[in-house]
Parts: structure tokens; C-alpha cells; sequence
């Protein structure tokens, strides 16, 4: 019963790490949310409002239903080397009462702005990739869902 065991692990062994990621899909935050795109809507009369400047990709996750459930997700795995990290989310989508969502964060850690979008329910596993940016307070991420 073992060898026949050891035959499929010898196979996967030597498939190309394309064939094993094929089915991944690639997801992409706006890079950036521009200061001119900012509505102030509940400000009171005697006060001006503007933001002052762009605001920068820091961060990515995943919500169970939109953003304003604030039922934010917490990675199943993250991992660090030097100054890359790797947060990975394991999911059942039977659990996702609201959906599953892609939240985007910007201006800083804490997300003073989120972007977000539902995404298809059939994804079971979710990446996101850390690299440090040049541009201050903004992080390159990279999001991979199967």
C-alpha cells in the first residue's frame, strides 16, 4: 500500500510549479487613492476640508461581508524574512455569511482609508505579499487567491 503512496508523491514531485499555481488568480489594490478623489461630506460649516495629499497601498486582507461589518479576517500563516513578509488566509466559503471581500488599506498601518471589493466565493486560500516600497508609508503587495 506504501509504494503505490509513494509513486503520486514522486509525480507531484516533479510537476512544474506552474502547473501546481495554474488555476491562481492574480488581485491588485489601486496603487494609489488621489487627494482630489476625497469627498468630505459631514464637515461642519465654519471648517474647510481638503487632503493634503495622496494616499499610499499599505495594506491587504479580507473581510467576512463588507467593510462596514468590520468582521476583518486574521491570517492562518504569516511568515517573515528581512523585510518581506507573507500573510496567508485559509478559508471556508460556507462560513462567509456576507461574502468574502478584498480590503484595501492606505495611508498608513491602521488603513485610514479602505477600498474594497467582494470576490468570487469559489477561492480557498489567499496570499498577500509584502515587499517594502521606495514611496513612504506605502508597502508593494502582491495578492494570490486559489
Amino acid at each position: 500500500m506504501k509504494k503505490p503512496f509513494c509513486g503520486i508523491l514522486l509525480i507531484v514531485g516533479v510537476m512544474p510549479l506552474s502547473t501546481l499555481t495554474a488555476d491562481a488568480s492574480q488581485l491588485a489594490c489601486p496603487d494609489v487613492v488621489q487627494a482630489e478623489s476625497i469627498q468630505f461630506m459631514k464637515v461642519k460649516s465654519e471648517w474647510a476640508a481638503r487632503a493634503v495629499g495622496d494616499f499610499r497601498l499599505s495594506s491587504a486582507g479580507f473581510n467576512d461581508g463588507p467593510p462596514e461589518k468590520l468582521a476583518a479576517l486574521k491570517p492562518s500563516l504569516v511568515a517573515s524574512r528581512g523585510k518581506q513578509s507573507l500573510e496567508t488566509w485559509v478559508f471556508d466559503p460556507s462560513e462567509f455569511s456576507g461574502g468574502l471581500w478584498l480590503v484595501c488599506g492606505y495611508g498608513g498601518p491602521a488603513g485610514q482609508i479602505t477600498l474594497a471589493k467582494q470576490l468570487p466565493s469559489s477561492y480557498s486560500v489567499c496570499s498577500v505579499r509584502y515587499t517594502p516600497s521606495v514611496k513612504a508609508g506605502a508597502q508593494n503587495i502582491a495578492i494570490t487567491c486559489r
